[in-house]
């Protein structure tokens, strides 16, 4: 039934209606803003809604029943975020997802949108913002911050080949496989993970390396750690 709680001992793992839940999912922790003007706005303009900090909670919920609204990290324990905004958008395309991150907007928020979150807002942002982008969201639109939007638009002015960061020339796939091999996964952990020939995963491999005018992994893992795009 939508607006209703999800029942069983895991309920509150993925599904949060007050303040003090939302804190618990792990997504906020207590120095974040995310106050009763939060949740009461949810609850009046989302028949069901949901906060998630880990992959195995958010393909659970929206299995168990798909939301309005998505709250999630894109840095996530148990899998890549961006694994799982491909799962949520292909399969449920009728739920927006909200971004709610605390790495760096300027390294993921182009990525991020391009593979079709409704919008990225870093953990850091007042009270209101938080607010104005879940009203965007929750209307349809997309949220962006000022300081992105402003970046974007000064993107306008840049010469072609100085426009953005290496890696925002990468697909939402390149980038997703990008982010593993920069993090150490083998080409056969990453075939197997994303359901892919290792055939498919090496082709995708080599347009990393094309695009970014790299040689080696070595130097997809030095530029992801020298940009924040992993830890």
């Amino acid at each position: 039934m939508a607006g209703s709680p999800a029942t069983g001992e895991d309920a509150t793992d993925y599904f949060f209606r007050t303040p003090g839940e939302l804190r618990k999912s792990g997504l906020f922790d207590e120095k974040d803003h995310c106050g009763s003007k939060l949740t009461s706005l949810i609850g009046r303009t989302a028949a069901c809604w949901a906060a998630t900090r880990r992959a195995d909670q958010t393909k659970c919920r929206v299995r168990r029943a798909p939301s309005d609204l998505l709250l999630m990290d894109i840095h996530m324990p148990d899998r890549s975020g961006i694994d799982i905004l491909r799962h949520v958008g292909s399969g449920y395309p009728s739920v927006r997802v909200l971004i709610v991150s605390g790495l760096p907007e300027e390294q993921y928020a182009r990525n991020v949108l391009r593979a079709g979150a409704r919008g990225y807002l870093s953990k850091g942002s007042s009270p209101d913002e938080l607010l104005r982008a879940v009203r965007l969201v929750l209307h349809g639109s997309r949220y962006v911050s000022a300081s992105l939007a402003e970046s974007m638009a000064a993107d306008l002015d840049k010469p072609l080949d100085h426009q953005q960061p290496l890696h925002t020339a990468l697909s939402t796939r390149e980038f997703q496989i990008f982010r593993k091999i920069a993090s150490g996964a083998p080409l056969s952990g990453i075939a197997k993970e994303l359901s892919l020939s290792i055939k498919t995963v090496s082709t995708y491999r080599t347009r990393i390396l094309e695009k970014m005018a790299f040689r080696t992994n070595a130097d997809i893992t030095g530029y992801a750690l020298r940009s924040g795009l992993i830890q």
